[in-house]
């Protein structure tokens, strides 16, 4: 984004483009421009062939544009002077088919001591597709000129006038090569070829022969005028037109990206991406840290309350081992555990806030560091840094949406509760689990049964080492099921970590991202102009 002293003219600039591309056509709009007493409200009353422009030997007379166009471009007139003429300006309308392409302007004076005069000429040259620059033997070698050549004709083709070739010091090959040399360092545009075209004329002389007939040295007059009647044809206006509005487009392009300094800021673009990236991942090697230490406290309860909700959906010895085994567990810890089911809501909430806290903490750190780094980062090559922070969502609540929740602790408590789901034991597994119990206890009463018809008192070893290899059985069953059953919380850990990670990067790397692709965009489209403010944003 440009910074506060720059917006106004970027935003300025963005407009008169808009309004450039949006009232192309095929007419000139030609500002007349010199310093005082040079003659230019004389020259264009010799355009127009009638006093249309009052002119004063004073300086700094003219202090309102004057407007010479032909009737059929007076709508286009007014629309490309939109904001700088005034009710009262004077707008004068021809009928001349010779000048039906050119609007002609006469202008404040550029180096008047009245500063409103200097805005209004520049507002008006900066809307001009070519400048008929005014000067005399005398007021030609100024740096008020040479300035206003340099800096803000710019893209803009340009005759020159030697003007009141009647009186003072003659216009002298000397000064005439002089003027051409001094005048060739600024790059400036004829409206064809590559030569600048310059005349030396008189322009009261010519008004005065149009007037009455009076004669008198006009000079180059004639030339002049065939020069912008002949040489400016359609074909010649339309195509320099076009080529201003290019101009134009590159001009304002380059003062955009000068202004938000965007070539700066791509080339630290890739490194502010690696440094919120960079960012992210050591702040999810501290979550991980802080999830596995806080869910060895809290797993180890909820896997207790699993297991005994599994075992009651199991039937047969395995079940009533199971049940046993689990209920003597839970005596030997002095814990009286509630079902699973009145317990799931309110642990869900808990354990939520908890696991909550363990990332909520290196987040916010992580935040400062990072929002610290890209602050210096931009500060470094010189831009304003508010946009670039403003791109970093503060609030670890603006998750992406999942599941129609938006909201960190809604989204880790709805993960619990799935964890906290009752696991019930199929017909499949409680068939499978109790085959080899069942089993062995078969094997048993057999061999009782055996015993009492045979007559044999039963082996109590035998009753003795059935037992116990019906308990290792169930044992070995338990420790093998359970765990796969009820599941650890380590997978549950990961699925909240995922929710960290995307959460940052939804709201750390993702905008910086997209910033630093938005920049090479604008680069990449070479002559497309932008919002500045709307690019900063995105």
């Amino acid at each position: 984004m440009p910074s506060e002293k720059d917006l106004p003219d970027v935003n300025r600039r963005i407009a008169l483009l808009n309004e450039r591309e949006s009232s192309l056509s095929d007419c000139l709009l030609i500002t007349i421009l010199g310093g005082t007493k040079v003659g230019k409200s004389a020259l264009i009353n010799a355009l127009a062939g009638k006093v249309i422009a009052e002119s004063s030997s004073k300086a700094c007379f003219t202090s309102r544009p004057t407007v010479f166009v032909h009737k059929s471009r007076e709508l286009q007139a007014r629309s490309r002077l939109a904001g700088i003429l005034h009710d009262n300006d004077r707008i004068e309308i021809h009928e001349a088919p010779q000048l039906e392409r050119l609007i002609l302007i006469d202008t404040p004076d550029f180096d008047g001591v009245e500063v409103s005069h200097l805005g209004v000429f520049q507002s008006i040259l900066e809307r001009s597709d070519l400048a008929l620059c005014v000067v005399t033997t005398q007021k030609y070698d100024l740096w008020s000129l040479y300035e206003v050549l340099a800096t803000a004709v710019g893209f803009r083709r340009i005759v020159f006038a030697f003007n009141r070739i009647d009186e003072g010091i003659p216009l002298s090959d000397k000064i005439r090569q002089d003027f051409i040399s001094k005048i060739s360092r600024f790059n400036l545009k004829p409206p064809e070829g590559e030569t600048l075209p310059l005349f030396a004329i008189s322009a009261y002389y010519a008004l005065q022969g149009k007037l009455d007939g009076t004669p008198g040295p006009i000079g180059e007059f004639d030339s002049l005028e065939r020069f912008l009647h002949e040489k400016l044809d359609q074909a010649t206006v339309k195509r320099i037109c076009e080529e201003n509005l290019e101009a134009m487009e590159r001009e304002t392009r380059d003062f955009v990206f000068q202004s938000c300094r965007l070539k700066e800021a791509i080339a630290i673009s890739d490194e502010i991406e690696k440094c919120a990236v960079s960012s992210v991942e050591q702040t999810l090697i501290q979550i991980r840290t802080n999830l596995d230490e806080t869910s060895k406290h809290i797993s180890q309860e909820i896997i207790h309350r699993r297991e005994l909700s599994a075992a009651k959906s199991l039937s047969g010895p395995f079940g009533v081992y199971l049940r046993f085994y689990l209920t003597i567990e839970t005596f030997a810890r002095g814990l009286i555990i509630p079902s699973l089911s009145s317990f799931r809501q309110k642990a869900s909430e808990e354990v939520a806030a908890k696991l909550e806290q363990c990332g909520t903490l290196p987040m916010n750190e992580s935040l400062i560091q990072l929002r610290r780094a890209l602050n210096a980062k931009a500060q470094r090559i010189g831009i304003d840094s508010q946009p670039l922070l403003s791109l970093i969502d503060p609030n670890p609540e603006n998750l992406p949406i999942v599941d129609g929740k938006r909201s960190l602790a809604n989204q880790i408590s709805e993960s619990i509760q799935d964890v906290l789901v009752e696991p019930k034991a199929n017909i499949f597994e409680s068939v499978l689990l109790n085959v080899i119990p069942v089993t062995i206890i078969l094997f048993l009463v057999r061999y009782l049964v055996v015993s009492l018809i045979s007559a044999k008192d039963p082996s109590a070893g035998m009753f003795i080492g059935g037992f116990f290899l019906l308990l290792l059985v169930c044992y070995l069953e338990a420790a093998f099921w359970l765990p796969f059953k009820t599941g650890v919380m380590k997978p549950f850990t990961n699925v909240v970590n995922d929710l960290y990670s995307a959460n940052m990067y939804e709201r750390w790397v993702f905008p910086l991202k997209n910033w630093s692709l938005e920049l090479k965009k604008l680069v990449s489209l070479g002559t497309e102009i932008v919002d500045p403010q709307k690019t900063a944003k995105d």
